[in-house]
């Protein structure tokens, strides 16, 4: 045997991969040897990363604090954003953070608390570096609201008050004499801590440990905001009503504001500020009068309002961040590196990507996401989830609910309305076929267009189910995916429908796509379901894949792409078994999938949108060379495997990996011309896929062992 040396891992990992595992049944064991030319399954596979792309720029921020020339920002789904030149650009803080849907946030020096949707609390006290979890949620739900006095952090939410004076090594709840635990707010004054609750306003002027209420004089007691300045304090209740007391809470009177609601309440050099959907306002003479600042953003909730020695921020939930340095008479968008945008849909043109959130935007990018300029926007309503179709670059429909379908010809430029015929606008999906287009729809079924949207008409004969969700065009059949209806299939245009879900376990359907003779469809906690025989039968194919929860499909030759909220999978083997591809993929829950060129893209939760352009390679492959192993798959305790690799070219390596990319067995070969031949023991792998990949002075070759 020709001499060679032999290196491992020090961090060796030999754990089996849940649901990585297979049943073999078509894989008997081979007495001869197993040959391979030409591997499909290409090493870019295993290394290849996503990078998160620059935007869409947006934010959902739901706290601001600012500490010195450090502006902190907290958003829903992307974590901590930091700026220290006063919101120009922002770069994120969230290595360590465990919950990215952060709710609320407060700063006192270098240490920082944010609180997560989840109950859970996060401090860094070496201002975001890293960070400490606490380790537990706290009961029913999100953190409201954080307050700093002194060494004191407290943080609250509908189960009331706790307190930490170690960083949150231990807590304390701090409840007595809180009739109301569902608390909203606090501020800190002095030595004196205030909480606005669902049942008014309380005080404590003994750290928390006993509270009283004071809410003489309030008409309205579902308090969810506080400003104190001196001896004055202001609670903003639902429904925009506004109380003010001159004796630090004794007695409260009314404030008539006429603005539909409060949201944020902020005092700062003798003005009093109100945050609310409609812009903010300030008032000079303690909420007597009014003047707005400020109506810029798309009717978003507005969450944060703060201020340092020369500047005004203000944070809305969805809109991002804008800033004033002119007292609130001149404002600027202030979203350059937040990308918190939560992506609905996604279409590429012939050199166009287009993204819709779902806030009614549309963005597009002409160069692979590097930048991305917001489309015209199309109607005046807020929070309304919009889908996309693209026919090419210049020619884009937009179906949005409560308000219909919309054609632009020009790139996003100018939009018009075309929803003739259609009663329901609670649409899922937008799909053509030449000049034929079908929109799906949540409770009206689904409608067809046979002049690209000039008119419509319903096509639900034979639907039993109206809540579509998706909608897709195999062959000569079209198909539809309902939601609590399963699969529904048509050959005679949409005339008629008749359900096909044989075999389908789970009824619940987000996705349909084609792949070559076989349909795929994925489903809301089912996983994934394949059929050979147009929707005849169905049988699930989830090997590998670690989440069931799939939202879409894309296709590139003979690999299927699918994302879940966990993350993008693929199969080359026709769903046989899935492998997840999600190195970079910092906000894992994909949404859309859509392919531009050499690019993959994914439209994710909150994430933006991410890019990958090494899972699709089109390298060619080494066909100098033969690499042979066996017995392929491999068994018993000792798991020999022999190595033998032919041609004219050098090998250089021999490496073997796991599903995840872990490196856990490497050999050099020195100096050996091919043809080369050489066993190994590997009794430590378990049952499951690896991946073995053999350097050569061109390039590599891999090939997949299968341990049983």
């Amino acid at each position: 045997m020709s001499n060679y040396t032999v290196y491992r891992n020090k961090k060796i990992l030999f754990n089996r991969i849940p649901g990585f595992a297979l049943s073999h049944k078509s894989y008997a064991p081979m007495k001869k040897i197993f040959t391979l030319i030409l591997c499909t399954f290409f090493c870019s596979h295993l290394f290849a990363q996503w990078s998160q792309t620059n935007g869409p720029e947006c934010a959902y921020v739901t706290g601001i604090a600012i500490s010195g020339n450090a502006i902190y920002a907290s958003t829903h789904g992307a974590g901590l954003f930091l700026s220290t030149n006063n919101g120009s650009t922002w770069t994120t803080l969230n290595s360590g953070l465990s919950e990215l849907r952060l709710r609320s946030i407060a700063v006192s020096g270098n240490t920082i608390a944010v609180g997560a949707t989840t109950g859970e609390v996060n401090i860094s006290t070496n201002n975001g570096a890293s960070w400490t979890s606490s380790g537990t949620s706290f009961p029913n739900g999100g953190i409201e609201t954080i307050a700093f006095l002194n060494n004191t952090i407290f943080v609250a939410n509908t189960s009331g008050i706790f307190r930490t004076s170690n960083n949150g090594s231990t807590w304390t709840a701090v409840n007595s004499g809180l009739t109301n635990t569902d608390v909203k707010v606090i501020v800190v004054k002095g030595s004196k801590l205030y909480a606005g609750t669902n049942g008014g306003v309380f005080v404590s002027t003994t750290n928390g440990n006993s509270w009283t209420s004071i809410n003489n004089g309030l008409t309205n007691n579902d308090i969810h905001t506080l400003a104190v300045n001196g001896d004055t304090l202001f609670a903003g209740a639902t429904g925009g009503a506004l109380f003010r007391s001159f004796d630090d809470g004794v007695s409260w009177n009314y404030v008539s504001t006429g603005l539909q609601s409060i949201d944020e309440l902020a005092y700062n050099n003798g003005f009093i500020y109100v945050g609310t959907i409609n812009g903010v306002y300030s008032s000079s003479n303690n909420g007597t009068s009014w003047n707005q600042l400020f109506n810029g953003y798309a009717r978003s909730y507005l969450y944060a309002l703060a201020f340092n020695t020369s500047h005004i921020f203000v944070g809305s939930f969805g809109g991002g961040i804008f800033v004033s340095n002119s007292a609130g008479t001149n404002w600027t968008a202030a979203n350059s590196g937040l990308i918190n945008s939560y992506i609905l849909s996604a279409s590429a043109g012939d050199s166009t990507l287009y993204v819709s959130s779902n806030l009614g935007r549309i963005y597009k990018s002409r160069n692979g996401g590097n930048t991305w300029t917001a489309t015209t926007k199309i109607t005046n309503l807020y929070n309304n989830p919009t889908y996309i179709l693209s026919l090419n670059d210049s020619t884009i429909y937009a179906a949005i609910p409560s308000a219909g379908v919309y054609v632009s010809t020009n790139s996003g430029l100018s939009w018009t309305q075309s929803t003739s015929g259609i009663s329901n606008t609670s649409f899922k999906k937008l799909i053509h076929n030449g000049n034929e287009l079908f929109a799906a729809t949540f409770g009206g079924g689904v409608y067809y267009s046979a002049n690209l949207g000039q008119n419509w008409t319903l096509r639900n004969n034979g639907l039993t189910n109206l809540n579509v969700y998706t909608i897709a065009h195999c062959g000569a059949d079209y198909y539809l995916g309902t939601w609590g209806g399963g699969i529904f299939k048509s050959s005679n245009n949409g005339l008629s429908w008749n359900a096909c879900n044989v075999g389908l376990q789970n009824l619940n359907v987000r996705s349909i796509i084609q792949h070559d003779s076989l349909l795929f469809l994925g489903t809301e906690g089912g996983g994934i379901f394949v059929s050979s025989n147009q929707g005849g039968s169905w049988t699930a194919v989830n090997t590998g894949l670690t989440n069931l929860y799939v939202t879409c499909f894309e296709k590139m030759g003979n690999e299927l792409y699918v994302g879940t909220s966990g993350g993008v999978f693929f199969s080359d083997n026709y769903g046989q078994y899935w492998t997840g591809v999600n190195g970079g993929l910092t906000h894992a829950s994909t949404i859309t999938l859509s392919i531009l060129g050499p690019t993959i893209f994914a439209g994710t939760n909150y994430g933006g949108v991410f890019a990958n352009a090494t899972l699709l390679s089109t390298n060619p492959p080494l066909t100098q060379s033969v690499f042979r192993l066996y017995p392929n798959p491999v068994s018993g305790s000792e798991k020999n495997i022999t190595f033998e690799i032919s041609g004219t070219e050098k090998a250089n390596a021999l490496a073997i990996y796991d599903v995840l990319g872990n490196q856990i067995y490497f050999e050099k070969l020195e100096s050996h011309l091919l043809p080369f031949s050489h066993q190994i023991s590997l009794p430590e792998l378990l049952t499951g896929i690896y991946f073995v990949k053999l350097h050569t002075r061109s390039g590599q070759l891999t090939q997949k062992l299968l341990i049983q």
